[in-house]
């Protein structure tokens, strides 16, 4: 999934030359690693059933590629910054970067990295319980911190390859220490995509922001599993991702035993804003793959571990293949629209189309995507807000 994930951000952020080979250069790796992992040499009927869903889910995803493929080559042509802007808005926000991971960190620190615990992924999921803004931190301030000081870095004079790399360390430092495995790698595509865009040439060694990101993976599952030895580290991760987000129970014993979920999954996920506002009661607040989970574990409310899926998988737990069609389409469409808007733009404003572009990867590769609406959008959206409100407020107080 992440070869795919990255193959498809390649194609999208760094070529953009419209031509339909390149997506399909894409699509068929990702056809074929998701099938595999899936286990499709087992021709039992809800096999096939996860094959042809992962078929359908990629085609119609990239289908928006073909339909747009010549506005985003248009785009891209016009996407290359040649402003310049004082060095001292760069220093404001680096150090605003780095405040936000002074605070995570002595959170961490208070209370233990979980990174560094003997269970990694459970200490996690109580750090997050326990510590809801510390992660919000992580998940969102940062990302959109970081992109806003490369932002400022590329429109700089004279630039230096240290500042790069020091807003590359403090995106991804946080989350690695938080233990999320892919993040960083995630992030790493988003820090090279964004770099690579607003500027002709290359600012830092994307190939080692790769390792960088890959290597992240590995440490993770070593410092997890509590071994040094390769084999079992590599094995580790193929049966991860063999066992990848608990499709099966979703083909095998969800589907068949509880039935589909008709857009239920939105209502538990944005059920925070939802009760804020009147609309449900007494419902909790969870996404799908821990209402799933909860499900499969015999109810218990308690359990804290979550099923994560593409978003495919979400839109045929929800109506069946006529979702898989409609959730991959409708997301193709919502990411193509920010990434060509984002392409368009020239100011500030543009970084905030870049996150919201970079949330649809997000909810292609792991789902939930009334979480990320509530999560990542709105939070970009109230920042964004407030940058510009503090703007306005400051310009005039100083005139």
């Amino acid at each position: 999934m992440l070869i795919s994930l990255y193959l498809l951000t390649y194609y999208s952020f760094y070529k953009a030359t419209g031509k339909k080979i390149n997506i399909l250069i894409v699509i068929l790796p990702f056809i074929i690693t998701y099938s595999a992992f899936l286990g499709f040499g087992d021709l039992g009927a809800r096999n096939i059933d996860i094959y042809l869903n992962s078929i359908i889910g990629a085609f119609f995803f990239f289908l928006p590629f073909f339909i747009f493929h010549k506005n985003i080559k248009y785009a891209a042509l016009k996407q290359v910054s040649n402003r310049q802007v004082s060095s001292t808005r760069l220093r404001f926000w680096m150090m605003a970067l780095v405040i936000a991971n002074i605070y995570v960190i002595s959170v961490m620190a208070n209370y233990g990295f979980p990174l560094l615990s003997e269970n990694p992924n459970l200490v996690r999921l109580y750090f997050a319980q326990d510590n809801s803004l510390a992660v919000r931190v992580i998940n969102y301030v940062n990302p959109m911190l970081a992109m806003i000081c490369l932002y400022f870095f590329v429109n700089q004079k004279k630039r230096s390859q240290i500042t790069a790399y020091l807003i590359f360390f403090l995106v991804c430092l946080t989350p690695f220490l938080l233990g999320n495995k892919g993040s960083v790698l995630m992030l790493t595509i988003l820090f090279i995509a964004f770099s690579r865009t607003m500027n002709e040439s290359r600012i830092v060694n994307e190939k080692v922001l790769i390792l960088v990101g890959a290597a992240s993976v590995v440490i993770g599952f070593i410092l997890h599993m509590q071994v040094s030895n390769s084999t079992v580290v590599f094995l580790s991760i193929i049966e991860r991702l063999g066992n990848y987000s608990g499709v099966n129970v979703v083909f095998n014993e969800f589907i068949p035993n509880h039935g589909y979920m008709y857009g239920e999954t939105f209502i538990y996920e944005m059920n925070g804003i939802l009760s804020l506002l009147g609309i449900t009661e007494g419902i909790t607040t969870q996404t799908v793959g821990n209402y799933i989970a909860r499900w499969f574990s015999g109810g218990d409310s308690s359990y804290l571990m979550e099923y994560v899926f593409p978003i495919f998988i979400v839109g045929y737990i929800n109506t069946g293949f006529i979702g898989t069609v409609l959730f991959s389409f409708i997301l193709g469409v919502f990411f193509v629209f920010f990434y060509i808007t984002y392409l368009k733009k020239s100011d500030i404003i543009s970084v905030w189309y870049l996150m919201l572009a970079y949330t649809c990867l997000l909810i292609f590769a792991s789902g939930k995507p009334g979480s990320f609406i509530v999560g990542n959008i709105l939070t970009f959206s109230i920042f964004f807000f407030f940058m510009y409100s503090s703007r306005i407020f400051f310009k005039n107080i100083l005139k």
